[in-house]
């Protein structure tokens, strides 16, 4: 019986040592995922502009539909900075997530809210600009500014809003 306990446990130790090489790899990865996010949407809102005042100048838009436009390429513009950055903390959240226990499972699901709700916020102000008028947002469109990152609240503030 002593031999095959010790068979047993020399057997299964690398499979054990495997499962948390794995574990603490997949947690190495999580962690740079969130640096490295965090890093880039830092850089991302530092790089921020505040859009002038004449940005709508040549368009013929109202303030409800300047504040949609805004609303969806703030959002846009924040979700496109940092895309790559939160794909690869997703994964390293779902591969936590298939090697940890259930609670650490849902723990680490629950810290995807942050991710999962700047996507929202580009969704649902995408769904509102998707109502405007095809040329007004094709002129949108050309407007360069309107694809780099920018402040919100202080281009709204600049534009009377």
């Amino acid at each position: 019986m002593k031999k095959v306990f010790f068979i047993l446990i020399l057997a299964l130790s690398p499979i054990c040592w495997a499962d948390n090489d794995a574990f603490m790899k997949a947690q190495r990865d999580l962690n740079h995922g969130l640096v490295a996010f965090t890093k880039k949407d830092t850089a991302c809102r530092e790089s921020a502009i505040t859009l002038p005042a004449t940005i709508f100048s040549n368009i013929n838009i109202n303030a409800e539909e300047k504040k949609v436009a805004l609303r969806y390429y703030h959002a846009k513009s924040i979700f496109e900075c940092t895309q790559e950055e939160i794909k690869n903390y997703l994964l390293a959240s779902a591969t936590i997530a298939a090697l940890a226990d259930e609670e650490r499972a849902r723990s680490v699901c629950g810290s995807n809210l942050l991710f999962i709700d700047i996507k929202l916020h580009l969704l649902k102000a995408e769904a509102d600009y998707q109502k405007l008028d095809d040329s007004l947002k094709a002129s949108l469109n050309q407007i360069e500014l309107l694809q780099q990152p920018f402040k919100l609240i202080e281009s709204a503030i600049a534009l009377g809003l």
